[in-house]
């Protein structure tokens, strides 16, 4: 990223969940603030600070529902014939991007969805 910065690149790049990274995710979570990212992703931007990081970057997280499947009387054996129905708490998945283009969350979101239509598959 700091090369890209001296020579004046853009970038765009998928972080690794770290400790430092999944805290600022909880943070996000609390504040609330998310916008629709297409494609059933929601998006939040912050800026973060790595220890390796010579400076703070603008990362945009995104977030999508995991589709839990119903559990079956089976594995809940006191609640099977009881009729009570339990809601999950909502389940994400995550993924947090860090950038230096100036475009909105959504426009992110996109143009790293659309990276696997150029990106080399194996066994190509």
């Amino acid at each position: 990223m700091s090369q890209c910065e001296e020579r004046g690149q853009n970038y765009l790049f998928k972080l690794r969940q770290s400790p430092r990274v999944k805290d600022l995710i909880k943070a996000m979570e609390r504040g609330g603030g998310w916008t629709d990212a297409g494609q059933g992703f929601e998006g939040i931007e912050s800026r973060l600070r790595l220890k390796a990081w010579s400076c703070a970057r603008r990362v945009v997280i995104l977030r999508r529902p995991v589709k839990v499947g119903r559990p079956s009387g089976k594995e809940l054996p006191l609640l099977e014939n009881g009729g009570v129905v339990l809601e999950a708490e909502g389940k994400y998945e995550y993924m947090v991007l860090v950038t230096n283009l100036d475009l909105p969350v959504v426009g992110l979101a996109q143009l790293y969805r659309d990276r696997a239509d150029v990106e080399p598959t194996e066994g190509r």
